[in-house]
C-alpha cells in the first residue's frame, strides 16, 4: 500500500500545542491559563494519526518497535539531563523518590501518581501514551466494526471522560476535602485519558474513510468554537477545570484537528512551521530538563523565561538532529528494520 499523503497542518497543530504547554507551565499571562489542555490535545491528535497511518495492525510486535525508536531515545535524553537537578533538590529532601528513576525509566511512572512528575514533569504523559499504544492494535480493530455510528461514539467518549471528573468535582471533592490532592492524582491515570485517544481514532478513520475538503472559513468557524470553550473554561473556578480538561475540551479539539487535516494550507504548511512541528516533541519534553539545569546552573530560583525558551529551542534542535533522527535509526536497525518517514504498510480498510 502506497504511503498515505502527509498532513502537514497537524505538524504545525503539534507545535502551537507544545508552546501553549510552555507557556502555561512558565508564562504567567491569561492566554495561557488554560494551556494544560495541549496535553488533551496531544491526545486526541495521537489517535487521529495513528488510526490514520495505521489503519490496521498485522504485526504489533512491529508497531511497538517503531513507536520505541520514535519516542523512547530523547525521552530518555531528557531523564539525564533531569538526573542533576532531581538529585541535587528533590531527592535531599524525600530520598524515597528514587523510586521515580526505575518507573520512569521504565515508562510506567503515570501508575504511580504521586511520583509521576517526579524527576521529569512533562513525561508522565509519555507514560499515558505508551498505555495507548500497547492498546492501539485491538483498539483500532475495534473502532473499525463500530464506524456505522462514529458520532454516537465519539459522543460517548466525551461523556464517559467528564464523568470521572463530574464525580471528583461535585461529590466527591465537598465530601472528602483532605484527599483532594490523591483525587486529583488519580485523573492523571492512563485509564481517565483513554477517550480522548479512542475519539482520535474514530475521527482518523472518518477521516481516511471520506477525505473531506475544508475552507478557510470552515476551519475559522472551528477554531472559534475552540476559543469559545477555552473563554468558557476560563470563567469556572480552578477546582472545576479539570471538567474542561479531561473532557469538555475534546470534542473542540477533535473538530479542529478534523477540519485543519482536510484543509489545503500554504501559511500552516510553510518550512518553518513544519520543522517547529517537527521539534515540537523537544519542546514539550525538555522544557522542564532545561529549566531545572538553568536553574541549578545559574543558582537562581527563577531563570529568565527568554533564557528558558531560547535554551529549549536550542536544545529540541539539536535533539531532533543528534539524537531523535540518528537513533531512530539505530534502534530499527537493531530489530533489523530500516527507517522510513512512511507507514507500515497494512491491509485493511479500502479506502
Amino acid at each position: 500500500m502506497a504511503s498515505r499523503p502527509a498532513l502537514p497542518n497537524l505538524t504545525t497543530v503539534r507545535l502551537f500545542a507544545a508552546v501553549y504547554v510552555f507557556g502555561f507551565h512558565f508564562i504567567q499571562k491569561p492566554v495561557f491559563g488554560l494551556g494544560l489542555t495541549g496535553v488533551n490535545l496531544f491526545f486526541v491528535l495521537s489517535g487521529f494519526i495513528l488510526a490514520y497511518n495505521y489503519p490496521t495492525v498485522t504485526s504489533p510486535c512491529r508497531f511497538y518497535i517503531f513507536r520505541f525508536a520514535r519516542i523512547y531515545p530523547l525521552y530518555l535524553a531528557s531523564l539525564i539531563l533531569s538526573l542533576p537537578s532531581f538529585l541535587h533538590t528533590v531527592v535531599r529532601r524525600d530520598p524515597g523518590s528514587l523510586w521515580a528513576i526505575p518507573l520512569t525509566l521504565g515508562m510506567m511512572q503515570t501508575w504511580w501518581p504521586p511520583l509521576h512528575t517526579a524527576l521529569n514533569s512533562s513525561a508522565w504523559t509519555l507514560s499515558v501514551e505508551v498505555f495507548f499504544y500497547l492498546c492501539f492494535p485491538d483498539l483500532v480493530a475495534w473502532v473499525a466494526r463500530h464506524m456505522h455510528h462514529w458520532m454516537l461514539w465519539v459522543a460517548t467518549c466525551c461523556v464517559l471522560l467528564v464523568l470521572p471528573t463530574s464525580l471528583y468535582c461535585f461529590v466527591l471533592r465537598p465530601r472528602f476535602p483532605a484527599y483532594d490532592e490523591w483525587m486529583s492524582l488519580a485523573l492523571t491515570l492512563p485509564v481517565f485519558h483513554l477517550c480522548e485517544f479512542v475519539a482520535g481514532i474514530f475521527l482518523g478513520i472518518r477521516y481516511l474513510e471520506k477525505r473531506p475538503v475544508f475552507t478557510g472559513r470552515q476551519v475559522t468557524l472551528a477554531a472559534l468554537l475552540l476559543v469559545a470553550c477555552l473563554g468558557a473554561a476560563g470563567q469556572i473556578p480552578w477546582y472545576n477545570r479539570r471538567l474542561f480538561d479531561d473532557g469538555l475540551l475534546t470534542l473542540p479539539y477533535g473538530v479542529l484537528i478534523y477540519t485543519l487535516a482536510g484543509w489545503r494550507s500554504r501559511w500552516f504548511a510553510h518550512p518553518w512551521l513544519q520543522f517547529g512541528g517537527e521539534i515540537s516533541y523537544g519542546i514539550y519534553l525538555l522544557q522542564f530538563p532545561i529549566y531545572a539545569m538553568l536553574r541549578l546552573g545559574l543558582h537562581r530560583a527563577a531563570p529568565p523565561i527568554w533564557l528558558v525558551a531560547v535554551a529549549t529551542l536550542t536544545a529540541s534542535w539539536l535533539g531532533y538532529w543528534l539524537v531523535e533522527k540518528p537513533m531512530r535509526v539505530q534502534v530499527l536497525s537493531w530489530f533489523g528494520y530500516r527507517s522510513s518517514p512512511k507507514p507500515i504498510p497494512t491491509p485493511g480498510l479500502k479506502i
